[in-house]
Formats: C-alpha cells, structure tokens, sequence
C-alpha cells in the first residue's frame, strides 16, 4: 500500500508560470483577415475570368459575332460581346435594336 500512496503523492510536473506572451492584437487579426479575403476575391475573380473566356471561346467556334447579356449566379451582370469588324458590330446593333423594339415596353423578352 505504501506504494500505491507514493505514486498518488508524486506531483506532476507543473506549468510555468510565466507564460510567453502570444496574444495578437485586434489590429493584426484584422490585417490577416484582410490578406486572406481579397486573396480568395482575386482567386474568385480569376476563376470568373477563366469561365466567361472559356463561354467566349465556345461561342466564338460557332458564331461569327455575337453579344451575351445577364446575370451570373451572384446577381452580377454579365456582358460579353463579340465583332471583329464595323460590319459585325453594325449587325449586332442592328438585331439588339431589333429585339428592344419588338419588346414594345414589355418587361419580357
């Protein structure tokens, strides 16, 4: 038994008690989190670019010119054109001018 009582009489190692000061200030934290969000926007943006070129390129293997409006999945607006020549742009807005009249102040295309 008198073991058993020294092992439960042993003390364990303790903690300093001078800890190292790691605190981080509200100020840095902001910073990073700063660092960190516009590096995932400029990844997003990139990302973004990659897929409207990639939509631009696969028209363009079928259409001699052409014009996509909307809106991407965030609600942002979308506008990508495409005339090589003053006659391609001529008949994109000669079939945009088209299509807004044929509308006649309806909400719907």
């Amino acid at each position: 038994m008198d073991q058993k009582n020294n092992k439960n009489n042993k003390k364990k190692p303790s903690v300093p008690k001078e800890k190292k000061d790691k605190n981080i200030s509200q100020e840095q934290i902001r910073s990073l989190l700063k660092e960190v969000m516009l590096k995932n926007i400029e990844e997003e943006e990139h990302q973004r670019n990659i897929t409207l070129e990639s939509i631009s390129s696969t028209l363009e293997e079928f259409l001699r010119c052409f014009i996509v409006i909307g809106y991407n999945l965030d609600n942002e607006p979308i506008l990508i054109s495409n005339a090589k020549t003053q006659l391609d742009a001529d008949a994109l807005n000669t079939a945009l001018n088209k299509v807004f009249f044929s509308m006649g102040g309806k909400d719907e295309l």
